[in-house]
């Protein structure tokens, strides 16, 4: 489960997206820094199954989301450069946590969300878990529709740090890359349900979106020539981290109220 884990995400991944109105004119699930419920399902192909098989079947799903006038956000994530990844492809869902609990009480409670929770039985294995996620910034670029690039790191917090300070170090380095036009979105992520202690290689997680690898690439530059320091700073002072997988990531689904 670690090594599964390890490759998970936000992407944008990453995502808080639509219903409260936000900066820039755009409709967000969430204002920035309010919680998003965030569904990752981690799943490996059955023999033979191609993502073809997936695809088909998740236009049934979407479907059924747009029927039911579900305003969230669903992605398909796969690595890129994610070593021991453990899965073949990830989907997130984000939503609201009044529209998770209302959704899951479809699929759990009725005939036709019960047909569409086993829909994907005979193409794939899947573990899932759901996260409270964090926006802390947000740029117009991950209004994309293409194929964007994410990095998911795990942390844990160092000793004598309390949640309180991590919070103002995560809320200073936002303020801090308010104008950067190389980062599309960042959000923190805790687990809230389905793995224990231990499952995860930290106590929350890091998700960085990119419009594309060009972007991606020149960030990764700017560190080198001098951000290093800054980064070297939260590793040394505030947490330990696991390093970044990174992702690619689609958005596939999109609801009414974004």
């Amino acid at each position: 489960m670690i090594r599964v884990m390890t490759g998970m995400v936000f992407a944008c991944l990453l995502a808080g997206t639509a219903s409260a109105r936000g900066e820039e004119g755009a409709n967000w699930l969430v204002p920035l820094g309010s919680a998003v419920s965030h569904t990752a399902h981690i799943c490996q192909l059955k023999d033979g199954a191609t993502m073809e098989d997936i695809v088909r079947i998740d236009e049934r799903l979407h479907e059924t989301l747009r029927d039911r006038s579900v305003t969230g956000l669903r992605q398909i994530v796969t690595p890129l450069f994610a070593v021991n990844a453990g899965y073949d492809y990830l989907a997130f869902m984000w939503s609201t946590w009044e529209e998770f609990g209302d959704l899951w009480n479809w699929i759990t409670g009725t005939p036709e969300g019960q047909a569409m929770a086993h829909a994907w039985d005979d193409y794939e294995s899947c573990e899932a878990v759901v996260s409270s996620v964090f926006p802390l910034l947000r740029q117009a670029a991950q209004e994309v529709s293409g194929p964007q690039v994410a990095t998911a790191e795990w942390c844990t917090r160092k000793d004598g740090i309390s949640q309180e300070q991590l919070g103002a170090k995560h809320r200073s380095i936002a303020d801090a890359n308010r104008e950067n036009p190389l980062v599309a979105w960042w959000g923190v992520g805790y687990p809230q349900g389905g793995a224990r202690t231990g499952a995860f290689p930290g106590e929350f997680f890091h998700l960085v979106t990119y419009r594309d690898m060009a972007a991606y690439a020149r960030a990764k530059q700017a560190i080198a020539d001098g951000g290093w320091r800054e980064r070297g700073d939260y590793y040394s002072a505030y947490a330990d981290c696991t390093g970044e997988h990174v992702l690619s990531v689609q958005n596939v689904f999109r609801g009414n109220g974004r």
